[in-house]
């Protein structure tokens, strides 16, 4: 190895949509420092990305199947450019690439492909992912989770060694704070056809968001919050036509889904909104909850999984199977407006524990100390 050059750590990213791992790699990598002794390297087959990332060279690796990528596409560039660190941003390292001498280190969001009751994802995909998971965790070198949750779950299903394992938190954007332009609120609302008051969630509609709870809970309380109104944001998923229909049998107008919510508008309807509803059963981390507590929006979420290690005191906690719990959290926010202020205060505070700089510090430091 030439030991002159710098060090050359690369990141494999293919296929990045507009989800939480993208938004997770763009954060991280417009906040790693610059640092003469390391060249950072994206492999990518994204095209666009080429001139997204001021002080990391892109490299656009093509290929004409995913899995041709994964395993061998990918394991080429890496051996060309000769890296010292490969860190595999979706879960886990590909079989082949137990052949590529650099160091190895996996970010891992979930391991939600062992939740057999909530059918996180997709069969092909959950049967993929667990014959690679085990592999991959005795093959890196370091394990970055996103939460103690999902590290203890590491430990507890995959016997990962501890040694190996640091916890790296994730962050809202600094764009998400409570909007007080009644215009611009109001335009919004006028956009999604949203009147207020109203109760907000925004997601996927998985099962594992347990939204039938949700509508049911609200169904349990309607006549005692008269003026509220309930709003699904998000993309329908397999399954989830059951719980629109659910919603309109119950709720009738009361309850709209509006599709897709631009990112633009997410801080002024979580501004706008009275609680936002996420008592999910299998969270790896839980963005909304930090986004919500940024915007000034008081949060419901459920003591599952890591949603109560993220939360902290920044929300009010319920039993996701208890459909009175909910339907008591939603009633106690809405109707008492000390508690309200109180838990909008307390999730002011709470966010300021997580930022994407602490995020890039705790990957510069596993850098570090693998080189």
């Amino acid at each position: 190895m030439d030991q002159s050059r710098p060090k050359r750590v690369a990141f494999f990213a293919r296929a990045l949509t507009q989800g939480g791992v993208t938004r997770f790699l763009v954060n991280l990598f417009h906040n790693l420092q610059s640092d003469t002794n390391i060249e950072y390297i994206l492999f990518t087959d994204d095209e666009s990305l080429v001139e997204t990332f001021p002080g990391m060279t892109v490299v656009v690796v093509k290929s004409k199947h995913k899995l041709l990528w994964d395993y061998f596409a990918s394991l080429k560039a890496a051996k060309k450019y000769n890296v010292d660190i490969v860190f595999y941003t979706k879960n886990i390292v590909p079989f082949s690439h137990f052949r590529l001498p650099a160091k190895k280190v996996i970010f891992v969001y979930d391991l939600g492909y062992y939740e057999k009751t909530i059918q996180a994802y997709p069969f092909m995909d959950t049967l993929y992912m667990k014959m690679h998971f085990p592999f991959s965790v005795r093959q890196a070198h370091a394990i970055l989770p996103i939460s103690s949750y999902t590290k203890d779950d590491l430990i507890a299903k995959l016997k990962a060694d501890p040694k190996k394992i640091t916890v790296m938190l994730l962050a809202a954007e600094d764009w998400y704070q409570h909007n007080d332009d009644s215009n611009k609120i109001s335009a919004v609302k006028d956009k999604y056809k949203i009147s207020s008051p109203f109760l907000f969630y925004c997601g996927n509609l998985s099962e594992r968001k347990n939204l039938r709870r949700v509508i049911e809970a609200f169904n349990q309380i309607k006549d005692q919050i008269p003026d509220h109104n309930l709003y699904f944001a998000g993309p329908k998923t397999l399954g989830s036509e059951a719980d629109l229909e659910l919603a309109s049998t119950l709720l009738g107008d009361r309850f709209k889904h509006i599709g897709f919510a631009d990112e633009a508008d997410m801080p002024a309807l979580y501004s706008a909104a009275d609680v936002y509803l996420f008592p999910s059963l299998y969270e790896g981390f839980g963005l909304p909850i930090l986004e919500a507590n940024a915007c000034g929006c008081p949060v419901l979420t459920s003591n599952a999984t890591s949603c109560p290690e993220i939360a902290g005191t920044g929300a009010h906690i319920v039993d996701p199977l208890s459909v009175s719990e909910i339907a008591d959290g939603i009633l106690k926010i809405t109707t008492n407006s000390t508690y309200k202020d109180e838990l909008v205060q307390r999730g002011y505070d709470n966010v300021k524990n997580y930022n994407w700089k602490k995020t890039a510090q705790v990957v510069k430091g596993v850098i570090t100390d693998l080189l």
